[in-house]
């Protein structure tokens, strides 16, 4: 039986890396003022090294700087597809001096405490996405609909990271009434 030879793991990573150039080329265009990188992108069977890792972000963070973007990484994944505890994550923001963009959602889902980590990171948050859920499942409800305090969470922000983007990121299905009420309640 023939098996075609297995294409290794430098093969996908420089696809990936070519893929990105693409999509900061894009940003670029269009006046993006930055490019969110996600940490958790698992590839099939890999286990994964926390300091391959992070040297493969450090270097796309570069890519970013030479192009004028700021690269800023997302606090992903929920339970097992989540590679960066909350003090890990804080840890790896703080030693390379990254821009932070903090999922709220996925914070709720995780149980992190929101306050210790806005606090800690406010020199490097520049975004969020806003949206809630039931505390363990990435529902991605309006922030009215879920276990988390908005009002609490919005003063700490403007209290800490005032200039920081905030993004809705509610599921497809939100009412466009609720999108709406958001918008008015946030501006």
């Amino acid at each position: 039986r023939d098996v075609a030879p297995s294409r290794g793991l430098g093969d996908v990573y420089k696809r990936q890396e070519n893929d990105f150039k693409k999509s900061l080329e894009i940003c670029k265009k269009y006046n993006g003022d930055f490019i969110v990188l996600h940490t958790n992108e698992e590839l099939p069977g890999e286990i994964i090294d926390k300091i391959v890792l992070e040297k493969r972000i450090q270097k796309l963070v570069e890519l970013g700087k030479e192009k004028g973007i700021k690269v800023v990484i997302e606090n992903v994944g929920i339970g097992r597809n989540m590679l960066y505890n909350q003090d890990e994550y804080i840890e790896l923001i703080k030693k390379y001096n990254f821009y932070s963009l903090i999922d709220v959602g996925h914070a709720i889902a995780n149980k992190w405490d929101l306050t210790k980590i806005i606090t800690e990171l406010k020199e490097n948050i520049i975004a969020y996405h806003f949206h809630n859920n039931d505390g363990e499942r990435d529902l991605h409800n309006s922030i009215y609909n879920g276990e988390l305090d908005y009002e609490k969470i919005i003063f700490l922000i403007k209290e800490n990271t005032s200039e920081a983007n905030i993004v809705l990121e509610y599921s497809a299905v939100t009412p466009k009434k609720e999108i709406l009420e958001t918008l008015e309640k946030l501006s």
